[in-house]
């Protein structure tokens, strides 16, 4: 016969096992969500950096795609006149063309830009923001100084208006680094 001892002694040892299983159960599963979101947060900040860095290496190509074109055409000579003629000779308008078709393709690629800085807002990264932004006043800057009218420069020293964009460049990408670094 069990006396009511035994029993609480039982209820207690049964009861007690049973509420630490439970705890550390209910610790471990806190545990792994908190991992699992954790891991969704980094998974998703990475996704978006990387997105952002596309975003603006694809406008850094376009920039680069028509500053090349122009090149091109400043070897020509500084002729307004002489050029627009031959923009309009059969043999040479695919070269004018493409050089317009460059030019469009930059201006859209601008208009991803604002996404792309919106993300970096959205992530807190005023320093990677700030150096996006200076990547595309580098290029606004550029493109003013070329002073290309569609068919001439203004600029003689074409080549060397490309060197602060690349500086920009590697600013940008030294600070979406660390963006990337903060998120580990």
């Amino acid at each position: 016969m069990l006396t009511w001892v035994q029993v609480v002694d039982d209820v207690v040892k049964i009861g007690l096992g049973a509420l630490v299983a439970g705890l550390f159960a209910w610790l471990v599963a806190r545990h792994g969500s908190k991992s699992a979101i954790q891991k969704l947060q980094f998974e998703r900040r990475s996704k978006i950096l990387s997105d952002v860095a596309q975003t603006y290496e694809a406008y850094f190509q376009a920039f680069y795609k028509f500053h090349r074109q122009v090149v091109g055409l400043s070897q020509l000579g500084p002729n307004r006149e002489a050029l627009v003629l031959l923009a309009n000779a059969p043999a040479s308008r695919q070269f004018f063309e493409d050089t317009w078709s460059q030019k469009r393709e930059l201006d859209e690629k601008l208009r991803e830009i604002f996404t792309a800085q919106s993300q970096l807002m959205l992530l807190g990264e005023a320093k990677s923001g700030e150096a996006a932004k200076g990547l595309v006043r580098a290029i606004a800057d550029a493109l003013q100084s070329l002073g290309w009218d569609g068919y001439a420069c203004k600029s003689t020293l074409v080549q060397e208006i490309a060197n602060p964009v690349t500086a920009a460049r590697e600013s940008f990408y030294k600070e979406m680094r660390l963006a990337f670094d903060r998120s580990v």
